[in-house]
């Protein structure tokens, strides 16, 4: 009769063990159930799982809608990560961003006159230049040609009759002038237009800029002084003075010596020869 009692309650023991696994397991899946829920209704399962797949965190806009327990969960801060927009892609300077004035004089002028032709450039492309090149095509019936003043003095070339300039380490709106005067043959006809081409070339800057400037020649201005350039003032051919002539004097005749003197002789002061 123990024996029984005894094999009865090992036996009522084991279905209560079972029983309380059975319903503590039912518990945990209620817990688990209603947290899955809790996230349906919040949104952040989808989020959560995309953001498991990817590796990456979630955005900071969607932080809040997280339950605490899984922001607790997650020790790494949320960060918001932004792209910057593009840098606009600047063009590349050239020749024409140079800013350049030509001056030149006298216009119109008489042949035979000097002539002036003068260049200045400055570098408004923004950047340093290591060198800027300027040629000058000087124009035909023209003569000794000479630099008047440029930033560096220019090269003549006798062979191509051009006059050449040669800049080196320009800085951002550092200034030159290219400056080339010659003299006029006198027999240049009116009407004639001479003609400079100044041509401005350098390694870093593409193509080339060439800027011409021209001088008429007319016989009316002969007669006046040439109309002075920006800087300096051209200097005329000289006109020859005429010599004033000398109007002799008179030669006395014997007969008014001798009216003049006979007075001093009748007197006995004067002895006459």
């Amino acid at each position: 009769m123990s024996w029984n009692k005894e094999k009865d309650g090992r036996h009522s023991g084991k279905v209560l063990g079972k029983t309380f696994r059975w319903r503590a397991a039912l518990g945990l899946a209620y817990l688990a159930a209603m947290v899955v829920l809790i996230w349906l209704d919040k949104g952040c399962l989808p989020l959560a799982v995309a953001a498991w797949e990817s590796g990456s965190t979630l955005p900071a806009a969607n932080a809040e809608a997280l339950p605490l327990q899984a922001q607790k969960s997650n020790p790494r801060p949320l960060q918001e990560e932004t792209v910057p927009p593009p840098s606009p892609t600047l063009p590349a300077p050239s020749l024409a961003d140079l800013t350049w004035r030509l001056n030149t004089g006298p216009n119109p002028f008489c042949p035979g006159w000097r002539l002036h032709y003068q260049l200045t450039v400055t570098n408004t492309t923004g950047i340093a230049l290591d060198d800027l090149f300027i040629s000058a095509d000087l124009p035909g019936q023209t003569y000794n040609p000479v630099d008047g003043g440029s930033t560096k003095p220019g090269i003549l070339n006798p062979l191509e009759y051009t006059m050449n300039w040669s800049f080196t380490q320009i800085a951002p709106n550092d200034v030159m002038v290219a400056y080339v005067i010659m003299n006029s043959y006198s027999s240049v006809a009116p009407g004639t237009e001479l003609s400079t081409t100044f041509t401005i070339t350098s390694t870093e800057l593409a193509g080339e800029l060439e800027i011409a400037g021209g001088l008429v020649a007319d016989r009316r201005v002969c007669d006046k002084t040439p109309t002075p350039t920006a800087t300096t003032k051209p200097s005329e051919t000289p006109t020859a003075t005429p010599t004033s002539s000398t109007t002799p004097s008179p030669t006395a005749t014997p007969t008014s010596r001798v009216r003049r003197f006979w007075p001093l002789v009748a007197k006995g002061w004067v002895v006459p020869e």
